[in-house]
């Protein structure tokens, strides 16, 4: 089973200024798709770099807080991390034009700790919808800048 869940969009901005919305940590809970993710923590870095943590309050069914790690880094083009569980949520930019992005979101949840458990809670279901939405809000933000 490949295990990975994907979505494309073209934005209307540069891969530079979809990426520095990207790898603020701050942004996250303004993109998410499920409006699970609700802030980062204080001590989060203005700007994600390969190896930085940052930790998040989350929400699914319950509040709680979560560490990630960017495990994937190159400046403009690719942002990844993932957390205790072992999923990965990458972000891919590919320039079309001067003016235009495509940005494929990624679910990647080979590595997790337990593939089978998150195929029966539905996940890839669940994040295919919330990478929709994700990517037509990142859209929504980039216009605003």
């Amino acid at each position: 089973m490949r295990r990975i869940v994907s979505g494309t969009r073209t934005i209307a901005a540069s891969r530079a200024q979809v990426f520095a919305l990207l790898a603020d940590p701050r942004k996250h809970p303004v993109i998410a798709g499920n409006h699970s993710v609700r802030e980062q923590d204080i001590d989060a870095p203005d700007r994600l770099y390969q190896g930085a943590v940052f930790r998040t309050r989350m929400w699914f069914g319950i509040p709680y807080w979560i560490n990630n790690e960017v495990v994937e880094y190159t400046e403009n083009a690719l942002i990844a991390w993932r957390n205790w569980g072992g999923h990965i949520w990458r972000w891919q930019l590919h320039e079309v034009a001067a003016c235009c992005t495509d940005v494929e979101e990624v679910f990647d949840y080979r590595t997790t700790r337990s593939p089978r458990l998150f195929e029966l809670i539905g996940a890839p279901r669940y994040n295919r919808r919330n990478i929709r939405i994700s990517l037509e809000n990142l859209d929504a933000l980039a216009r605003k800048q």
